[in-house]
């Protein structure tokens, strides 16, 4: 852009495209951010996996040697069944945090929508009143 043409810009212009431009960085990092989340997000259940093999593998050595008696059958029914619930609560705690942030994005969309219908009955509003005020022939 030459001298000339930046010297002519409005500050609308020049604040416009400042925005733009810093909205434009966000994106471009956004994938590696959302890339980095992931790696993070999946070092720490690998990691808590190990260390919980690791745990109950130490924890086993130490009372295997003490011939513990079996556990009664309604014991691990009720353990079994304990852990299936969890699971399941887990399961639809995750639907729903998914369905909340599908809908957060939603209405982030809609949102935009109703501010850009608004901003153009603005303009119509806007043009409408200049019109009125503008003498007739020029």
């Amino acid at each position: 852009m030459s001298e000339t043409e930046r010297a002519g810009r409005s500050i609308f212009d020049i604040y416009r495209d400042s925005v733009v431009n810093l909205i434009n960085e966000f994106d471009k990092v956004r994938p590696a951010y959302v890339q980095s989340i992931t790696n993070l997000q999946q070092q720490a259940i690998d990691s808590m996996r190990k260390l919980t093999e690791l745990m109950l593998s130490v924890q086993r050595e130490f009372m295997e040697p003490m011939r513990l008696p079996a556990l009664p059958e309604a014991w691990v029914r009720g353990t079994d069944e304990l852990n299936d619930a969890l699971a399941k609560t887990t399961s639809i705690a995750n639907k729903v945090m998914i369905a909340s942030i599908d809908t957060a994005t939603q209405n982030i969309k809609i949102a935009t929508d109703a501010c850009e219908t608004f901003t153009r009955i603005n303009q119509n509003i806007l043009k409408s009143i200049r019109g009125t005020f503008v003498p007739k022939g020029e």
